[in-house]
């Protein structure tokens, strides 16, 4: 990955991080920035949570404390515990770049094979 598109995908994970600690001071319930579809983030809670897991969007299996670990980014929770470490961040921004340098290459891959054809 080059650091071009190392700097854009920084620069997208901390706008869906500002819009969960926004959510966060609205509602204050605790808020999760987790992979969505290609190279998008999505940030929910616990009741999104359910609700997509419900409709099979999310594995029937998968519980929230799933979500803690896979999540890029998590708000406290109401009481303000939970907070996560600055170790534990810059684990989740490495977790978080590892897993955008790999959707890009299985997009360079998809477009190679189709180019093929």
């Amino acid at each position: 990955m080059n650091i071009l598109q190392q700097f854009f995908a920084f620069l997208r994970l901390r706008e869906a991080v500002r819009k969960a600690d926004e959510a966060y001071r609205l509602h204050r319930r605790r808020f999760y920035v987790l992979p969505g579809a290609g190279r998008s983030l999505v940030v929910m809670d616990r009741a999104n949570f359910r609700i997509l897991r419900r409709k099979g969007y999310i594995p029937p299996g998968a519980v929230l404390s799933d979500a803690a670990v896979e999540s890029f980014y998590f708000t406290p929770h109401a009481d303000g515990s939970g907070r996560l470490s600055w170790p534990d961040r810059r684990h989740k921004v490495r977790q978080y770049l590892s897993w955008y340098q790999n959707r890009l290459k299985e997009a360079k891959k998809r477009k190679q094979v189709s180019g093929k054809n």
